[in-house]
């Protein structure tokens, strides 16, 4: 990312991007590879066509593992950004903050911010598993 986007906040958001990008489509080809044959068959018994059995039957499979997929990846770009911003020298950031931190030796400070990041992290998740739960609440119902 850095010989392509050089040193700079795009390549940052582009490293976390992908590998958040890489847990979705994993997760998205598990569910897949799991999606129940006998859905299918008895769609097709009933008549329906390719494009409904995608939309209607395999994509209502997949939702959960999207989803959890989603929530991963948030967790996981929320890492690659601090871990970017303390390895590629970013000039802000709380990645920034916690490096400086420590090479100040101001230990309870970076230890404050390091618990900030974990707080974040497990919000971010909560969002998530919410927005997820009621996303598949209204994938059943569809």
């Amino acid at each position: 990312f850095l010989v392509v986007f050089k040193s700079g906040d795009t390549s940052r958001i582009a490293m976390a991007a992908f590998g958040g990008g890489l847990v979705i489509i994993a997760n998205t080809a598990f569910g897949a590879a799991h999606v129940r044959r006998s859905r299918i068959e008895v769609a097709r018994v009933y008549g329906a066509g390719p494009v409904f059995i995608l939309f209607h039957v395999v994509a209502r499979e997949l939702l959960p593992q999207v989803l959890d997929g989603m929530r991963l990846a948030i967790s996981l770009s929320l890492v690659l950004t601090i871990v970017g911003e303390i390895m590629l020298g970013a000039t802000h950031g709380l990645g920034t903050r916690i490096n400086d931190t420590l090479s100040g030796f101001d230990l309870p400070r970076m230890y404050a911010l390091i618990g900030l990041v974990g707080v974040m992290g497990y919000l971010l998740n909560l969002i998530g598993r919410v927005v997820s739960q009621r996303l598949a609440d209204y994938g059943k119902h569809l």
